[in-house]
């Protein structure tokens, strides 16, 4: 997405969704993006569809000492994204606080991370990624109000097939060998898939692929707004001009009055689509209100005009 374009989708919208990224051991909050292809990724599913606005926000973890498998640093950290992090960033941009509008997710030791956050801190997120992670379980972590929580949430694990995240009878902490029986015997529901891989950025970027386009948050009931030229009142002798904070790919159909209006009588034009209605095509209207809906990939916006009696052309016709 250019620089010009991400401005003018972000300005115009609201209530993004967040997907909270943790790095691996020795990792950086850059790698996500640079090495992970996350921001390409997000990109991509957005414009087909896959996907709901959402903005990516990386973490440094590099400050905590000894994650992984040092129990304290996990929770110390889960406690910083749910203190301070989300509090940040939903003080200063423009997303939703509904934890069902949060995902975390992480790889190696940030798929330890993502487990801590989700046993510590369930209430804040909606869903969780555990990517390439050696987990340790305690049961003790796991009472009934945990297992009920968790229940609700929309869980993701993946690693790749030579991957130790998947079995890893050195440190006795795997996916397959401890985390996958734990969430078995509580009931708790989850999406589990092996990729191709090792412990690698092909297999990370694979399970984000995954992650977002098949767990996360889809379009299907998204309401896309009408940024200019709601509700207008027009003359039968005017064009009617209708902005939207819908991607221009994502257009299917236009429809007045539960008519689907022909292709070739109306313009759509930018980034984020911009309809014109010329005053040929409002001519054949009839005065009064009309609804107008503007159909997306799984989404749509909508409003009414009212089209008003041309009074030049009355005067002419009284004055004859």
């Amino acid at each position: 997405m250019s620089w010009d374009l991400f401005t003018e989708w972000y300005s115009l919208g609201n209530n993004y969704k967040t997907i909270y990224l943790a790095h691996g051991n020795e990792g950086n909050e850059t790698e996500w993006c640079q090495l992970g292809s996350a921001g390409n990724i997000v990109d991509n599913l957005i414009a087909e569809g896959e996907l709901a606005d959402s903005i990516i926000v990386t973490l440094n973890n590099s400050h905590f000492s000894g994650t992984g498998f040092d129990i304290k640093s996990n929770v110390i950290l889960a406690q910083d994204v749910v203190n301070n992090v989300i509090p940040f960033i939903e003080k200063n941009y423009k997303v939703s606080t509904d934890p069902k509008d949060r995902a975390y997710a992480g790889l190696s030791a940030g798929g330890v991370a993502a487990s801590t956050v989700m046993e510590i801190a369930p209430d804040s997120f909606g869903y969780f990624g555990i990517i390439s992670a050696a987990v340790q379980i305690d049961d003790e972590v796991f009472t009934d109000e945990l297992i009920s929580k968790l229940q609700t949430k929309k869980i993701y694990l993946s690693a790749g097939t030579v991957d130790f995240g998947l079995i890893n009878s050195f440190f006795k902490a795997s996916i397959l060998d401890f985390m996958l029986p734990k969430l078995d015997a509580e009931n708790i529901d989850y999406t589990f898939e092996i990729q191709n891989g090792g412990h690698d950025w092909n297999t990370w970027r694979g399970a984000f692929t995954t992650f977002a386009k098949d767990i996360l948050w889809n379009q299907e009931n998204i309401e896309y707004c009408i940024t200019d030229g709601a509700n207008k009142n027009i003359k039968q002798g005017e064009e009617l001009k209708i902005k939207t904070d819908i991607p221009s790919s994502l257009f299917k159909m236009l429809i007045i009055d539960d008519q689907e209006i022909d292709r070739s009588k109306y313009t759509v034009s930018g980034d984020l689509i911009t309809i014109i209605l010329p005053k040929e095509l409002i001519s054949t209207l009839t005065i009064g209100e009309h609804i107008l809906v503007i159909i997306a990939n799984e989404g749509q916006a909508a409003t009414m005009f009212n089209i008003t009696a041309d009074t030049n052309v009355l005067d002419i016709v009284e004055n004859d």
